[in-house]
């Protein structure tokens, strides 16, 4: 493998985590029932998922589970096999020139190998699914396309624990910051929000949810939160504007928004600045203006009159 493929390689594996990452229960026994299918199914006996690391193949799982257990010990060594798809050797004993690897199996009474890589959205090999038998022989076709579409299932496990891990993530933060963050649907009716906004309402999650954000807008900002929220077009992809709330103690609170549309869902994505305070100064320094504008006016008037 030439450089640039071992640092995508590389790249790939932090990208989903799979990298030296551990791998919970749930997902292992979703490996150990792969690997098991794949096997019955190709009438195999041994069967292994092999996942590339930066300087070794990790075995994911085997089958028959332990390897131990089963008289398949030697499962627990390395024999990966690189390959650009699905490949087949029915008979090792008619490779003129093994390589080192085949010659290995051989040494363990393996006469037939079989496999196929699965690869990230990108093409980056990641792995692969292989299975082992004493006798040589070859599988019928509709046994390679389980094995086939086995190893596009074991890359749709991997991605889909990658988002997952994300989503917590993302979870943690939704719940984390000091922002209002809102997602409604298309007649503004409220998905989810996080804890600040909640809170600041004065409503329990439970108390929000189903709530229409129009009726938490003060009466005179509600038609021009209805204009905003008509959402982004092509040429201005985010919305921005002002708008007040009304909490649930009738305590009025100033938000800015920036929000996006997603047309094909008709979901609606809100992140909110409470300028609350920022909005009691401006009326302030207003006042405090106005004040001072009339003093002036009236020490202005009495000393024309003393004149």
């Amino acid at each position: 493998m030439i450089k640039s493929d071992h640092h995508r390689r590389l790249q790939a594996l932090k990208q989903y985590n799979l990298l030296e990452s551990d791998f919970d229960e749930a997902s292992l026994e979703a490996f150990n029932l792969l690997i098991e299918s794949v096997a019955l199914a190709c009438q195999a006996p041994y069967g292994a998922i092999y996942l590339l690391q930066e300087k070794r193949y990790r075995m994911l799982s085997a089958y028959p589970h332990p390897p131990e257990d089963s008289g398949a010990t030697f499962l627990k060594d390395t024999y990966y096999c690189p390959a650009d798809s699905f490949f087949e050797i029915p008979d090792l004993s008619d490779v003129e020139e093994p390589t080192a690897l085949l010659s290995r199996l051989q040494g363990r009474d393996i006469q037939y190998v079989a496999g196929c890589p699965f690869f990230d959205p990108n093409g980056v090999e990641l792995g692969s699914i292989l299975i082992f038998d004493r006798q040589p022989g070859e599988r019928n076709q509709k046994q390679k396309n389980y094995l086939i579409k086995a190893t596009r299932r074991l890359r749709q496990i991997l991605l889909d624990r990658r988002r997952q891990q994300v989503s917590e993530v993302i979870s943690l933060l939704f719940d984390s910051t000091d922002d209002y963050l809102l997602v409604t649907d298309l007649n503004g009716k409220i998905l989810r929000s996080n804890s600040t906004f909640d809170k600041q309402l004065g409503l329990s999650h439970g108390e929000i949810s189903g709530v229409n954000i129009f009726d938490l807008v003060h009466p005179d900002d509600r038609a021009a939160f209805r204009q905003n929220y008509s959402g982004n077009t092509q040429a201005t992809p985010l919305f921005k504007f002002v708008t007040r709330l009304i909490s649930s103690a009738s305590v009025v609170r100033h938000v800015e928004w920036v929000g996006k549309s997603e047309e094909s869902t008709g979901l609606r994505f809100y992140i909110g600045r409470d300028i609350t305070g920022v909005e009691a100064q401006k009326l302030l320094l207003q006042n405090s203006e106005r004040r001072f504008r009339a003093f002036l006016k009236t020490h202005r008037h009495c000393h024309a009159c003393t004149i």
